[in-house]
């Protein structure tokens, strides 16, 4: 499971605030998870059969717990034949509270994270997070860059505090 759905960072980060009343999943989550478990058990269980499973999964939920930019990478990666970069480069805008420098900051960090040059887009986005405290964007790009560096889970979670405070009080786009 983690192995298949390790592209969906949303749910780790956007909800790392573990509340007690939690119930359960969605039952989207919930779907999804047996969809899984289902060809996972099978003696001959294939990583493309689960693949599959996932990808049929999403096209036919409309799951609203997912970002966009997550589902969409995610059915990239499961995909045959789908180029990830083509999946996700051709909706890379800037925030527009942005200046036109920071604009082209953004962008540059955001392609760096792209091409996995994880270093560089943390050093390129770092600046941006104090200048723009109450950027969701900015916040969320910070994040999956830790998240991509593989850092200690409390320099992660630093790193991503602000953009779960802007999520949670509903910021988030």
């Amino acid at each position: 499971l983690p192995q298949v759905l390790s592209a969906t960072s949303t749910p780790f980060y956007a909800t790392w605030g573990y509340t007690l009343e939690a119930e359960g999943f969605s039952d989207s989550v919930d779907q999804l998870i047996q969809a899984i478990l289902a060809e996972r058990m099978k003696p001959d269980a294939e990583p493309a059969a689960i693949a599959r499973s996932v990808v049929a999964h999403l096209d036919r939920s409309s799951d609203a717990g997912w970002l966009e930019e997550d589902r969409d990478e995610l059915l990239a990666r499961l995909r045959p034949g789908t180029q990830r970069e083509k999946a996700i480069t051709p909706r890379l805008s800037a925030p527009q509270e942005l200046a036109t420098a920071d604009a082209d900051r953004f962008l540059k960090a955001a392609e760096a994270n792209a091409a996995e040059r994880f270093e560089v887009a943390w050093h390129t986005i770092e600046p941006l997070t104090a200048a723009y405290p109450n950027s969701y964007r900015v916040q969320e790009l910070a994040c999956r860059v830790a998240l991509s560096l593989g850092d200690e889970m409390h320099e992660i979670r630093g790193r991503c505090r602000r953009m779960s405070e802007l999520a949670l009080q509903g910021h988030a786009k």
